[in-house]
Order: structure tokens, then C-alpha cells, then sequence
């Protein structure tokens, strides 16, 4: 009888191994974010310690982004990259090529001012998916979630959920 469950304990530890192993797996990029990459050279460009700088303060940027609300891969979400990328490193402006840049070479610079009204700051908070919870949500939410997710995590996974059961019942 031993001997059996040491045997079904050994299955159970391959069959946690195998699912480690798929969870590694590199993700491949998406068509979007190589367009972005050939558009921006300095990105990942390791013969320079500033575009080395830049590369992660994009990373930090993208993870800011999606839990923002921003769609990951969205037009939105790449505007909102650059910008705030080329607020930090302003060398990454110039690097761009394409339209984007000849549009913005023919209008005079503008200082942009932050809005004291309500309106002009919900576009500094970034864009929201449109999902809002009640406080009792909330507090029955924080009380499901699981221990290693952050809360923010969880509610971020909880809206898309929400949204996805208001689009089928929406069609």
C-alpha cells in the first residue's frame, strides 16, 4: 500500500514538472510590438548603455500601462508608450521614423499644461476599461483573492472577466 502511493506521488511530482515546464515557455512577440520594435531601434539596442536605460524604463512603462487599463497592443497603448518613454529619454523621439514624425515636424512645438477641471486629468490616469465595482463587490472580491496575485492583479483579472460576460450578454 506504500509502495502505491509513493508510485502516485512520483506521477503527480511529473505531472507538476510538465506543467512548469509549459508555464516557461517564451512568449512570442506579437506582429504589433515587432512593428513597434522596427519603428523604435534604440529598444533592446545593448551598444548603448542610454538605449539599454530606455529598453527598461519601456518595460516599467508596460507594465504600468496594463494595469492603467490600457489594451495591451492597442494604437492607444503604443501612443501612450512612446510619449511617456520619450518624456524620460527624448533621444527615443528622434529615432522614430514614419509619418508620426513628419506630422509632428510640420506643427509648431506646443507646451502641453496640465487642465485644473476633472476632464483634463482623467487623461493623465490613463484609459479605464470601463468596469466599475460596487464597495460591496470589493470587499466580497478581496475576500476570494487567491494569496499569490495582488489585489490589483485579481481585480484587474475579475474585470476582464466582467467584461467578457457583458459582451456575450450583450450579443
Amino acid at each position: 500500500m506504500q509502495e502505491q502511493a509513493y508510485v502516485s506521488q512520483g506521477n503527480e511530482q511529473v505531472v507538476q514538472q510538465e506543467q512548469y515546464q509549459q508555464a516557461e515557455q517564451e512568449v512570442q512577440p506579437t506582429e504589433d510590438a515587432l512593428e513597434w520594435h522596427e519603428r523604435n531601434p534604440w529598444y533592446a539596442n545593448k551598444d548603448d548603455e542610454e538605449d539599454m536605460k530606455a529598453t527598461q524604463y519601456a518595460y516599467y512603462v508596460h507594465y504600468n500601462l496594463a494595469n492603467e487599463g490600457y489594451d495591451v497592443g492597442s494604437d492607444e497603448y503604443y501612443e501612450e508608450l512612446d510619449s511617456r518613454v520619450g518624456t524620460v529619454y527624448p533621444h527615443t523621439k528622434s529615432a522614430k521614423s514614419g509619418s508620426k514624425t513628419v506630422q509632428s515636424g510640420s506643427r509648431p512645438a506646443v507646451q502641453r499644461v496640465a487642465s485644473a477641471s476633472q476632464g483634463g486629468r482623467s487623461k493623465t490616469q490613463g484609459k479605464k476599461n470601463g468596469v466599475s465595482f460596487s464597495k460591496s463587490e470589493l470587499e466580497r472580491l478581496r475576500g476570494l483573492k487567491p494569496h499569490n496575485m495582488s489585489e490589483e492583479a485579481w481585480l484587474q483579472r475579475v474585470a476582464k472577466e466582467k467584461q467578457k460576460i457583458a459582451a456575450r450578454e450583450a450579443s
